[in-house]
């Protein structure tokens, strides 16, 4: 057991946790204690580790901490202290949690992060959803749009991250509810598509290799899938997925992205091994799909064939880096990666491989 918030027999309610995992180490928790109402806890999975991270409603009172999410090695979220609601930012300890931004009764939605902004709703004292943007700091939060000024929409749209650097969601202004973007900025906050006679209420947004697919009505055929091109949003997408093949000591070598892969980029980027076997061969595989070909072990290489191998080799930190040139033919193309490194302590082959790295070009 990581942590007992409330001793003895009686259960901490399901209904009273809010999880967050990514800050590293400590696990962030909205829960009720039964004794400092629903505040919120830190963990890094030990009953020793697991403590209350500050108590903003003091007593059995609740703050109600929610939308937790993680920027710039803090941690911020919506509470309620006793003078009202607010935006938060911590470190996970009292003193080092502060007031950011009061708000409304109405706040939250904290999106995920695009570079070094969060967004979020707020609902304004005349019904409108107006569209934030913050960098954990006072100064740094501002509000970038306005929709819905008569408030006669539902809930504000969720928004979704289907690529890297734009943000996708319903907003609803003269041209109805219809597809927005935006990228954390006033002058980046744009419509993407007027599909309906009056509201498509596009939604439920998922990156299926260069599309983003979602459901909206467009007033004739009633909801159905469509799809928008990452190329059309001007954006590009990286994403780690499936395990690789541990070597030395049962560690998985681990693969990454430096750099943006889009034509706007002036630099080049990379590609990059870490956490290898030091000192070591090791190669660059390309390809254009992904697959997973069973090696035993419960380990797989993630990509399909026919495929290139570039070769290189880690340093004396197990780190290894290919840098690729940006190219307009490869706006819009998947290609997929993952290392392959010289390892005797892998019994297939002799070779530890990384998770994959799917990277649309943008």
């Amino acid at each position: 057991m990581a942590g007992e918030f409330r001793p003895g027999p009686e259960s901490t309610p399901a209904w009273y946790s809010t999880w967050y995992a990514g800050l590293g180490d400590p696990i962030y928790v909205s829960v009720d204690d039964g004794v400092n109402g629903q505040e919120l806890w830190r963990s890094d999975g030990t009953p020793a580790g697991t403590a209350l991270v500050i108590d903003l409603q003091p007593g059995s009172q609740s703050s109600f901490p929610t939308a937790l999410a993680a920027l710039g090695g803090e941690l911020l979220f919506f509470g309620q202290d006793p003078i009202g609601r607010a935006l938060w930012a911590t470190d996970g300890t009292a003193a080092g949690t502060r007031e950011v931004l009061r708000t409304p009764s109405f706040a939250g939605g904290l999106a995920p992060a695009i570079a070094s902004t969060l967004t979020f709703w707020v609902t304004d004292a005349t019904g409108a959803d107006v569209l934030w943007a913050t960098d954990g700091t006072t100064v740094g939060t501002q509000s970038i749009a306005t929709f819905d000024p008569n408030g006669t929409s539902p809930t504000p749209s969720p928004m979704a991250r289907p690529g890297a650097t734009r943000l996708l969601f319903a907003g609803d202004d003269v041209l109805g509810i219809e597809l927005w973007g935006t990228d954390g900025t006033a002058a980046g906050t744009q419509p993407v598509a007027d599909i309906g006679i009056v509201d498509s209420d596009p939604q439920g947004f998922i990156r299926l290799g260069r599309q983003v697919l979602f459901t909206a009505d467009d007033g004739l055929l009633g909801a159905e899938l469509w799809s928008v091109d990452l190329s059309t949003l001007g954006d590009y997408a990286a994403e780690v997925y499936g395990l690789g093949c541990a070597g030395t000591g049962g560690v998985e070598p681990e693969i990454g992205l430096v750099g943006e892969p889009r034509v706007s980029a002036a630099a080049p980027y990379d590609i990059v091994a870490t956490a290898a076997r030091p000192s070591a061969a090791a190669a660059l595989l390309v390809g254009v799909d992904r697959a997973r070909l069973p090696l035993g072990g419960g380990c797989g290489l993630r990509l399909a064939p026919p495929l290139v191998a570039l070769p290189t080799a880690t340093d004396g930190s197990g780190r290894a880096a290919i840098t690729l040139p940006q190219s307009a033919a490869l706006i819009g193309q998947q290609i997929v990666f993952p290392y392959g490194i010289a390892d005797p302590a892998r019994a297939f082959a002799g070779i530890a491989l990384t998770p994959g790295l799917e990277v649309v070009g943008g």
